[in-house]
């Protein structure tokens, strides 16, 4: 009999971390089976000789692929080619090998919650932000990245809250680890050209709704100079190819298969993420924030920021 739950978890290079990512998982308190599949990008730190000792320890839970050449360097969309098609279960799960949960009733919370609301295609949680060593540094949803009362108002929504593909575009980023989603999620990103979280959760609101758990489930790992985020935090051109012309050519897509339904705030996301480049990018760009008409909507501390950032750069202060 199949698992009710796949749970998917891309490593590469995590040996610092990964036992205690599988850890969490198989610390899970739950009524609903799962089966954890792991998927190894030829790491080269001993990552994969952790997990193979895990995996001969739980033989009917972890499920895995061992890459002897890596595959994201040729190319290969790992999450299309390799860990998707393992999927089996109704629902699917995600855990990158340098995240982890938290709360051991995480499944069992969200779980419950689908099961008796078939319209929800998509559950997700707030994270704590930790560093390298596991030091907390602040909750995920604690900073808006912009001045959007209603979506701020449902994350601080003590007993949670839905959200439509409208809202959860403008609210742009998730906890990967926190996501849970319907199996036909996966069947329709197949006639996506590209794929990445925010293609996933895209999709799945798109088929039903969103549902917010305001509880920490999971742990959001910063600081990891090799994940595919902090690979390209320093490089403008990296920045720019790996996030900003991605981002803009997946919501192209999902903006033409859906006959153009959320353009209006499609086009305004795009215009966001060009103002979040240019942030990210050094003091040459920051300039160019002033010429995109949402900018007004930072928070008045990241407006101030910017001001005094580039009255500095300005006068070489």
């Amino acid at each position: 009999m199949s698992e009710l739950v796949s749970i998917l978890m891309p490593t590469y290079n995590h040996a610092r971390w990964v036992e205690k990512a599988i850890r969490s998982i198989l610390a899970q308190e739950t009524q609903y089976s799962f089966k954890l599949y792991i998927h190894d990008d030829a790491s080269t730190d001993g990552t994969q000789d952790i997990i193979r000792k895990l995996e001969s320890e739980y033989p009917d839970v972890i499920c895995c692929i061992y890459q002897k050449e890596n595959q994201y360097s040729q190319g290969v969309s790992v999450s299309r080619s390799f860990l998707y098609p393992m999927a089996h279960g109704k629902y699917v799960a995600i855990c990158e090998g340098d995240d982890y949960w938290i709360d051991t009733n995480k499944l069992q919370k969200q779980i419950d919650y689908m099961e008796k609301h078939d319209e929800c295609t998509f559950c997700f949680s707030n994270a704590s932000i930790v560093d390298v060593d596991g030091n907390p540094i602040r909750k995920f949803y604690s900073k808006p990245s912009w001045n959007d009362r209603m979506i701020i108002k449902k994350l601080k929504n003590s007993n949670g809250a839905d959200f439509d593909v409208d809202e959860m575009l403008l609210l742009d980023f998730t906890p990967t680890a926190s996501t849970v989603f319907r199996y036909d999620t996966l069947v329709e990103l197949f006639n996506y050209q590209k794929s990445l979280d925010l293609l996933t959760r895209l999709v799945a609101t798109n088929m039903g709704y969103a549902h917010y758990h305001n509880e920490i489930f999971t742990a959001y790992r910063v600081g990891n100079e090799q994940s595919a985020s902090g690979s390209i935090q320093h490089s403008y051109e990296k920045l720019k190819k790996n996030f900003f012309d991605l981002h803009v050519t997946i919501l192209k897509e999902f903006n033409s298969r859906t006959k153009k339904k959320y353009s209006k705030t499609i086009d305004h996301v795009i215009k966001r993420k060009e103002i979040t480049l240019y942030l990210a990018s050094g003091k040459e760009y920051l300039s160019r924030v002033w010429t995109i008409d949402c900018w007004n909507e930072l928070p008045t501390k990241r407006k101030i920021n910017l001001i005094i950032k580039c009255f500095i750069y300005r006068f070489g202060l």
